[in-house]
């Protein structure tokens, strides 16, 4: 199509019902004034009033706007320079290259966004621009695409869109932008660390991601808020990734989910995670897990089990059961917040809020001082623990449980610390079975004779050293 026939077009279309004069030009002593649409000329003497001159096309700072469009082929002029360009698009001028104007009527399957229009980058793409579009089934950006911005409801009700994907060089992501398309994830991301809009939950940007494409050069990544699966494969590329940062909208994580993240060893588990599948960490580098407890969590087991080294125990845990933690071999110690109106930790074990009982020791702990405010523990808090070594009793432990340390294996060195001069602290039956050959039972050098003479130490009568 010519230039003039544009102008035809424009007539037919019924955008060119009156002259509309927005710029003018001087030769010698005239003023000629262009009608936007159809470049008819008026001239005069005087300057025209309420019309500014035109512009140099190059250094023009564009602001284009729509002129005609025949089919699906737009073409927009600046309204400036009176530059014109083509294209499926129709476009709107904005700090850094062009945006794309809403388009709803674009009937196709497949669509491409382009990386320029008339020589100027697309930088955005606009508000409502595709919303109810249900039509739409795909959407690709080139891989060197220039788009930084998806402004708000740019897909919303694309109820067909299953494939699209978003650049790297995008870096906000408006209101309700996928809201209404379909349920099943179809988003390619590639990751940029930049990005700050998809936090935003309504829209719902995550919860359609399917991959993540992760750079090489990246060592740490942030999975979009609203995602809530972590599947196979959904990372890719993350080669070099030593740390990934949940969202709090993810609930599961499932088989092989990073086998491709072969520099992440240690991972913080979110107390949103309800589900982990037994083959979650198989093919992973992953050695370490920082577990937010949450009681809820189910198909953990093995796996799991094996690679937790720090529970850590929020706000809003009130219940903790005897014996969740104990086929966690490797856990080295618990930390709880200190706004936790329930338990405390000292030194990596668990306390009940005034630490006046003892309630669990990690498997992994080696050395344990009670608090001289401890006045009790229970017998599953030690029992079994392979690593133990050395345990310091409370000054306010008036008796030891059945078992309490049974099977500790290497347990050497145990100091019963309460010495009034009178009371012998009460050994449960079979409380030091199973313990280090060398065992060594410090008691106070006063009471050494009394704890000899008590009927509850008996079996472990040639253990017990004074302690001076």
């Amino acid at each position: 199509m010519q230039y003039q026939d544009i102008q035809g077009a424009a007539l037919i279309n019924g955008r060119h019902t009156n002259h509309q004069y927005k710029r003018y030009i001087v030769s010698g002593a005239y003023y000629y004034s262009f009608c936007f649409y159809c470049d008819y000329s008026n001239w005069s003497l005087i300057e025209p009033m309420f019309i500014e001159p035109m512009l140099e096309a190059a250094s023009c700072s564009h602001d284009y706007q729509a002129m005609v469009s025949v089919g699906n082929v737009k073409w927009c002029k600046c309204t400036k320079c009176y530059k014109i360009i083509k294209s499926n698009f129709i476009v709107n001028s904005v700090s850094g290259g062009l945006e794309i104007a809403p388009l709803q009527e674009y009937s196709g399957t497949s669509l491409t966004i382009p990386v320029q229009i008339g020589g100027e980058n697309i930088v955005s793409i606009g508000e409502h621009v595709f919303q109810g579009n249900t039509s739409l089934q795909q959407v690709v950006f080139p891989s060197n695409s220039q788009v930084t911005t998806i402004k708000s409801w740019a897909f919303h009700g694309c109820s067909s869109l299953t494939s699209m994907n978003i650049p790297s060089s995008v870096e906000e992501i408006g209101w309700a932008v996928f809201v209404g398309t379909p349920s099943e994830p179809f988003i390619d991301w590639h990751y940029n660390h930049n990005m700050n809009a998809y936090y935003d939950n309504t829209s719902n940007f995550g919860s359609h991601v399917k991959r993540i494409f992760i750079s090489n050069s990246l060592t740490t990544a942030t999975l979009p808020y609203g995602m809530k699966t972590l599947r196979e494969n959904t990372l890719i590329g993350g080669d070099s990734i030593t740390a990934l940062i949940f969202p709090v909208t993810l609930t599961r994580i499932e088989d092989y989910a990073f086998a491709n993240c072969p520099n992440l060893t240690q991972l913080s588990i979110p107390s949103t995670i309800t589900y982990l599948s037994s083959r979650a960490f198989s093919s992973s580098s992953v050695s370490s897990i920082i577990w937010y407890y949450n009681e809820g969590i189910s198909g953990f087991r093995s796996q799991f089990d094996q690679l937790v080294t720090e529970i850590v125990i929020e706000d809003d845990v009130n219940y903790i059961r005897g014996d969740t933690f104990e086929y966690l071999p490797n856990l080295v110690s618990f930390i709880v917040s200190p706004d936790n109106q329930y338990f405390s930790s000292v030194d990596g074990v668990l306390y009940n809020k005034n630490q006046t009982e003892l309630l669990q020791v990690p498997m992994a702990c080696q050395n344990v001082v009670m608090p001289n405010t401890i006045t009790s523990f229970p017998s599953w808090a030690f029992n079994s623990h392979p690593r133990l070594e050395i345990v310091f009793l409370s000054l306010s432990v008036t008796s030891i449980p059945e078992s309490a340390f049974a099977s500790c294996s290497n347990l050497v060195e145990v100091y019963v610390m309460l010495d009034d001069g009178y009371t012998v602290v009460n050994c449960g039956v079979n409380a030091f079975n199973g313990t280090n050959q060398d065992l060594v039972i410090y008691v106070p050098e006063r009471m050494h004779h009394a704890y000899y003479q008590d009927s509850s130490w008996q079996t472990y009568q040639n253990k017990l050293q004074p302690v001076y």
